[in-house]
């Protein structure tokens, strides 16, 4: 089950327009899934290029999410047993995710829907023969839908 706190698209545009200046968003987007006691939280929007630096920065912004949750679990503090918290470099650095995304590229208009991740690889098909992308950096974006593959494997077999 996934739940997605932003009371509205007003609240979604000012969590993102604190990224375009280097800031995180003081009541950040979350979106959250449950698995068993352990609670995965993604906190939308948060700038790679910190402008007060990750390294300070990143206490404030967990606080900042616990903050946007505490309201809807009661007691919540004395239910966190241990956290860990990805930053967008954390995430560049594990995962070699160009710019800390987690899908793989920004979600810009630039690089969304069949333009997804960039303009020469749309459409599944890239420039080397043969070659198909079909994971979360292809249209319709990550998850767990399997879409992308369905999608790449439709126009493999076209071209087969």
């Amino acid at each position: 089950q996934r739940i997605v706190l932003s009371p509205n698209m007003r609240h979604l545009e000012r969590a993102f327009n604190a990224s375009k200046y280097g800031a995180f968003s003081e009541a950040p987007v979350l979106e959250m899934m449950a698995n068993g006691n352990q609670l995965s939280i993604t906190a939308a929007y948060a700038p790679f290029d910190l402008k007060q630096g990750w390294a300070s920065g990143a206490p404030a912004f967990q606080q900042a999410v616990l903050g946007v949750l505490a309201p809807h679990m009661s007691g919540l503090d004395d239910q966190i047993e241990a956290a860990t918290l990805l930053t967008p470099p954390d995430v560049a650095a594990r995962y070699g995710s160009a710019g800390g995304h987690w899908h793989h590229g920004d979600i810009a208009f630039d690089q969304s829907f069949m333009m997804r991740p960039v303009h020469g690889a749309a459409q599944y098909k890239t420039p080397l023969p043969g070659l198909y992308l079909c994971g979360a950096c292809a249209h319709p974006g990550g998850d767990i839908t399997g879409l992308p593959g369905l999608n790449a494997a439709k126009q493999a077999l076209k071209g087969a």
